[in-house]
């Protein structure tokens, strides 16, 4: 877009990408065998959800 300007490099939004996807899928199978708490779902989700928007949102 003419006039934006980079706030973070392509080759960092893919692994960030990746990274929030990874919390979220391993995060929660990891929970769901461990017997862990609502709150530690929550958190989980928010961290994964928060990278995942942040390598979307942060161009």
């Amino acid at each position: 877009m003419i006039g934006s300007k980079q706030m973070m490099p392509k080759r960092l939004r893919y692994p960030l990408f990746l990274a929030g996807l990874a919390i979220l899928v391993l995060g929660s199978l990891f929970e769901n065998a461990e017997k862990a708490s609502v709150s530690t779902y929550e958190a989980t989700a928010i961290v994964g959800f928060a990278l995942l928007v942040a390598s979307v949102v942060m161009k």
